[in-house]
């Protein structure tokens, strides 16, 4: 198993028995903002009042989940949350704009302002 680095922007997503990595970068979080035409604050906002359907958690999950090497589609995300359960992708939306929110990526060492 990888070891994940939550300082990177690195986490792991688990549907089911299945695990994937993921990573969530300014870029993944620009297109996700460009996406939902709003702020990521407000898109958690509408995550914890239940208002994202399965496809707006996919198009969430997605690309992390791409960049963490995992070459799926929105059709294939969005099975793997049906099959799961709802609340799976919930919970790794939850994840993916936890990290967003939280500090930066870092670079040898240093911590990015954010």
């Amino acid at each position: 198993m990888e070891t994940q680095n939550n300082l990177r922007g690195e986490i792991q997503f688990i549907f089911g028995e299945d695990e994937y990595q993921g990573k969530v970068t300014l870029d993944i979080i620009k297109r996700i903002e460009l996406k939902f035409q709003k702020g990521i604050v407000e898109i958690a906002t509408d995550l914890s009042t239940g208002k994202l359907k399965i496809g707006e958690l996919a198009m969430i999950i997605g690309p992390a989940i791409r960049k963490g090497g995992k070459d799926l589609s929105q059709s294939q995300i969005e099975e793997i949350i049906f099959a799961n359960g709802i609340t799976s992708g919930i919970q790794a939306c939850s994840q993916v704009i936890a990290e967003a929110l939280q500090t930066g990526e870092t670079t040898e060492g240093k911590a990015q302002m954010g």
